[in-house]
């Protein structure tokens, strides 16, 4: 199917407790209960250990080009139960397996005598300690790795003798860091480390205002940038330029008034139920809380048998998302810049969208537009303009790890999601998201896979929009807009169907064409297939999920929905990127969404692949942006009436060819400044109808989750 990029990858194989499945998950954000303390433990270790042969043999910026560029992340997690299965197996080399004292003994038999590192927090004789792990030690074993690859292998010879020239001309120069230490701080600290900095680190003290954690940020963030060399920038192959995160809960424990909430508070008083609303459930800021309160009703939250267990859960929550950041962001050598909570608390808000978008009320277009704006204002409100003037200028690739809709935040006018190449990782439930964003290395597939497209159908005979998709798709073949595509409809009925249809299907990309539905804060999302509500958790334990998956169904991602959404559900069963839906959305320009994907494919795809390989973000990022112009397009003709046929078509021309042909990245700006030339509007009133008309564009239903910067498209043999 797909290859990984380099053969010098290091796989990690992390070996977990068999019932898994059984065990219980945290409470407010969902990890499975074995990470804390030891598995907790292995991820600390493998921020700063090599991911990748070579990265131990480069220093300076040489070792920050191999992680901007190189240096595929890949960690596994594994049932004890299944080990000596998958290592009878395995081809993958060079693999490193790391255990606990729940599953060293496993690990141990199954791998018997095979020439495979096994690394344990558990002392046990002929297994590496992690305790012992240092820098000699290190580089004593990934050594050892290559000489034995260099003996079987002639392009491990040729590394080895780079790597080994490398090391003996490396110069070291030492970098001395004075850090604030915060978990704000922590993944940037641990991307320094890895560097080689020698850091002192001043904890900063609790307190209600943040400005300490995002100047500590900021100092951070500009060393990091300052280490990146000149070519990064330059390299469409690199990974992402910033990496903005944010740890949430579920969604339903936001509304400190629902009956769970209130179940407790009766068996708290006063000041324990004022600790628990601003300090667990809506804190703000950086979780920096501090309580004012009388000395009469002081009291220690770790001696309470209620608010202990909550505060211990959250406490190993962000202990582990904040090690899952570092790992990302040491392994892609980027800044990584955590937002205020606050950013989270506006539920009240999107459900208001939400609602909107699922009104009949004849202006529900004016009244989105004015909560999208002021939607918008309020993330950027909260952000504050010091941190939003340094995540978002000078950059174009982002990688965010937040439940919110970062998609909306305006930048200069315009939705983050068209600016700017954008991947997104649901920051709940946190296995999900530690599971996608370290085990989706960078792989390159073959072009002609992507042409073979799958597009599962669900409807009732008599549903009028049964044949929306399928009858654009037939028409587009018939005028041969979509050459070189195989693209097979398959209709189901029940979730086997979709099970076999899967199964059978070879390709990279399944479209799902189909209704979709949401329980809200609290229920699971589906699909309807057939009669039946369908949700497509743990659909990986019976059928192949392919590395793309296109939603063409409503709310599959739902901006007021739960954590349970159908698009999170694809991300558990291992899809790479999920294109989904925010909200219920109109069948017709979900088909010419779909339509225009396809078309981009076959037509615009085999000239761009001559030059080089493309991820597919960027290939979806360019049919976003032509999506927002067409609605803008189709707006300003249909509904205002300011341009007409021809002026469109004009417009329209100019502004794929900025997009597409020049990958322009003031493309918006042109494009602005041809409707303004078009419709001879003056700035005031150009600059009000665009406030008043554009904040909310269809295109903005559409999301993409996961890592599609992790795709690479090639044509064969490239």
């Amino acid at each position: 199917m797909g290859r990984t990029m380099t053969t010098s990858m290091i796989s990690h194989l992390v070996i977990v407790p068999d019932d898994t499945r059984a065990r219980r998950t945290t409470f407010f954000q969902g990890f499975s209960d074995f990470w804390y303390p030891d598995y907790l433990a292995i991820l600390k270790v493998l921020t700063q250990f090599p991911h990748d042969l070579g990265d131990i043999y480069f220093t300076g910026g040489e070792y920050v080009l191999t992680k901007a560029i190189g240096s595929p992340l890949q960690i596994q997690t594994l049932r004890a139960d299944l080990v000596e299965q998958y290592l009878s197996d395995c081809e993958t080399r060079p693999l490193i397996v790391w255990s606990t004292a729940l599953t060293v003994d496993v690990v141990k038999s199954a791998i018997g005598q095979k020439p495979i590192t096994h690394i344990s927090t558990a002392q046990q004789e002929g297994v590496i300690h992690v305790d012992s792990l240092n820098h000699d030690s290190v580089l004593a074993l990934i050594s050892g790795i290559v000489d034995a690859l260099a003996e079987e292998h002639d392009e491990f010879r040729e590394f080895k003798k780079v790597a080994e020239r490398k090391r003996a001309e490396a110069t070291q120069e030492t970098l001395t860091v004075n850090a604030k230490g915060h978990n704000c701080t922590e993944p940037m600290l641990d991307v320094l480390l890895s560097y080689g900095a020698q850091i002192d680190v001043t904890p900063i003290k609790p307190a209600g205002d943040t400005s300490e954690h995002i100047t500590g940020m900021l100092e951070l963030g500009a060393l990091i940038d300052g280490l990146r060399p000149e070519q990064i920038s330059a390299s469409p192959f690199r990974k992402n330029d910033v990496i903005i995160h944010c740890p949430s809960v579920y969604t339903y424990l936001y509304r400190a008034d629902s009956a769970h909430w209130q179940r407790l508070n009766r068996q708290l008083n006063k000041p324990k139920r004022n600790f628990l609303r601003r300090g667990l459930i809506r804190s703000s800021g950086y979780g920096n809380y501090t309580l004012q309160m009388d000395e009469k009703d002081l009291f220690n939250p770790y001696e309470d048998p209620i608010l202990r267990p909550l505060l211990c859960d959250r406490q190993i929550e962000l202990k582990l998302f904040t090690t899952i950041i570092a790992l990302v962001a040491v392994n892609q050598f980027s800044p990584a810049f955590r937002l205020p909570n606050d950013v989270m608390l506006h539920h009240d808000k999107l459900r208001d969208i939400g609602k909107l978008l699922c009104s009949n009320d004849r202006k529900w277009r004016e009244k989105l537009n004015t909560k999208m704006r002021e939607y918008g204002q309020l993330l950027k409100t909260d952000i504050g303009d010091a941190l939003l003037a340094n995540i978002f200028s000078e950059r174009e690739k982002f990688l965010a790890v937040c439940d919110f809709p970062v998609e909306w935040v305006p930048v200069d006018e315009l939705p983050i999601m068209f600016r700017y190449e954008l991947s997104r990782v649901p920051s709940t439930p946190g296995n999900v998201a530690l599971d996608v964003l370290t085990s989706r290395p960078k792989s390159i597939f073959r072009y002609k896979d992507l042409c073979n497209v799958l597009i599962i159908r669900s409807f009732a005979d008599n549903d009028p929009i049964k044949n929306h998709l399928s009858d654009i798709v037939q028409a587009r073949e018939q005028a041969q807009r979509l050459p070189g595509m195989h693209i097979q409809i398959v209709d189901v009925n029940t979730r086997q169907g979709i099970v076999d249809a899967l199964n059978a299907f070879t390709g990279l990309m399944v479209i799902f064409d189909c209704h979709g539905g949401h329980g809200g804060e609290t229920e699971s999302a589906w699909l309807t297939i057939g009669n039946e509500k369908l949700s497509v958790w743990h659909l990986y334990q019976e059928a192949k999920i392919p590395p793309i998956i296109v939603l063409a169904a409503c709310s599959t991602h739902p901006a007021e929905g739960s954590h349970a959404s159908v698009a999170n559900g694809f991300l558990e069963s291992g899809a790479f990127s999920v294109i989904g839906t925010f909200a219920p959305v109109d069948s017709s320009h979900a088909a010419v969404f779909v339509t225009r994907l396809l078309e981009r494919i076959a037509i615009y795809l085999p000239l761009v692949l001559k030059r080089r390989a493309y991820s597919w973000r960027e290939i979806v990022t360019g049919l976003l942006r032509m999506s927002y112009v067409r609605d803008v397009l189709d707006g300003l003709r249909d509904r205002l009436g300011v341009i007409n046929q021809q002026q469109y078509e004009k417009i329209h021309i100019q502004a794929n060819r900025l997009i597409n042909t020049h990958e322009d990245k003031n493309w918006f700006e042109h494009f602005r400044s041809l409707v303004s030339e078009e419709t001879e509007l003056d700035k005031a009133t150009e600059t009000k109808l665009w406030n008043e008309h554009f904040q909310f564009v269809e295109t903005m239903l559409f999301v993409q989750l996961g890592r599609p910067e992790n795709v690479f498209i090639a044509i064969e043999g490239e």
